[in-house]
């Protein structure tokens, strides 16, 4: 049986309109997630032997010698080998006693091999299914470049899928998704290599989009781990086994340092509390953050640029969006009674009405 996100999806469509009017709807086909196909690596070796064969195995069984395939064009087998073993530093060793490399059962185990089958079994159903009905407009999106409706900047929680969320089809969003949604300030872009910061200016530079949207969610992990105590600890007195090798995750989380000392000043102790107002502070600051941003000021001040402020409750299924004159936060469904908020000026020090 195909797993749930491979089985067949009813049509859904939506009056279609002005983004800045209506909830970003659209009455293309939901779109689906791609996976690569699998591979598993199977290496026979043995100590200078000049006629090394890695066997390269797929998910369909067929195998194909690189050794052979390297003689069959001219070069030798350890060439090839010597290639394929120099991709990376992080390469296994030689066992000193057998004079070989680990089998493919070190790198995958049964558990991860049902794993990525499961999910290439999505793929496939994409290709079988949902592809052909989508073809043309593939089609159309290679041929004359993809023009999306928005930036779309989100967590990578694993259970936020934008194409469900908002029923889009290819070509509809650019997408950028990070640990707690989090826009770094401009001037920490000028420090080193930011994705975030790159997606952005392409988004809003070449790509023209008219609309950026922060989209935080409930039970965030990111910011339940600002207030965790092994956060704030030096590594070597980190007591949590998951936190010791964390030295990315603890620098990205800095960005989340305003934002915590803002929920903190509301005395909340529930847990949970504190984790969903932190969630809804945090979408604030990131607008406040993009408000860093040279052109997007300028570009917001000539009126070709807005930022919106969402919050998705998982449980609930429902999308709220921020209006930072009144500092709530309204059920999006409720957006084209209520008018579209501007967000060209973000109160910081109190971001929500509590």
């Amino acid at each position: 049986m195909l797993p749930r996100f491979a089985q067949p999806l009813a049509r859904r469509s939506c009056s279609s309109s002005s983004f800045r009017s209506k909830f970003l709807c659209s009455s293309f086909q939901l779109a689906h997630r791609r996976f690569p196909q699998s591979f598993l690596m199977q290496e026979k070796h043995s100590n200078h032997n000049p006629s090394q064969n890695v066997t390269v195995t797929s998910t369909t069984g067929h195998s194909h010698s690189l050794a052979a395939k390297a003689q069959s064009s001219g070069a030798s087998s350890s060439s090839c080998c010597s290639v394929h073993h120099n991709v990376s530093p992080n390469e296994p060793v030689l066992d000193t006693k057998t004079g070989s490399l680990p089998t493919s059962r070190s790198f995958a185990t049964e558990k991860t091999n049902s794993q990525i089958l499961d999910i290439c079994s999505g793929h496939k159903h994409f290709r079988e299914v949902q592809f052909p009905l989508q073809e043309k407009k593939y089609s159309d999106l290679v041929k004359n470049g993809q023009k999306p409706k928005a930036l779309f900047i989100s967590c990578s929680d694993s259970r936020i899928i934008p194409d469900d969320l908002l029923n889009v089809g290819p070509g509809d969003l650019f997408i950028t998704r990070n640990i707690g949604a989090f826009v770094p300030p401009y001037n920490l872009l000028l420090d080193g290599f930011h994705s975030v910061g790159a997606v952005i200016e392409f988004a809003v530079n070449f790509l023209k989009v008219t609309d950026v949207i922060v989209c935080g969610h409930s039970d965030c992990g990111a910011c339940a781990a600002l207030f965790s105590p092994e956060f704030d600890k030096p590594r070597e007195e980190v007591d949590e086994v998951e936190w010791r090798n964390t030295t990315h995750l603890r620098n990205w989380l800095k960005l989340g340092a305003e934002t915590k000392e803002i929920v903190k000043q509301h005395n909340i102790e529930n847990p949970k509390e504190r984790q969903e107002l932190t969630a809804r502070v945090s979408v604030v600051m990131q607008i406040s953050n993009l408000l860093t941003y040279p052109y997007i000021k300028e570009k917001i001040d000539n009126n070709e640029l807005a930022i919106h402020g969402w919050f998705y409750d998982i449980q609930k299924g429902v999308v709220e969006y921020y209006d930072p004159e009144k500092k709530r936060y309204y059920d999006s469904l409720d957006l084209e009674k209520r008018g579209v908020p501007r967000s060209s000026d973000i109160d910081t020090e109190n971001p929500l009405k509590m």
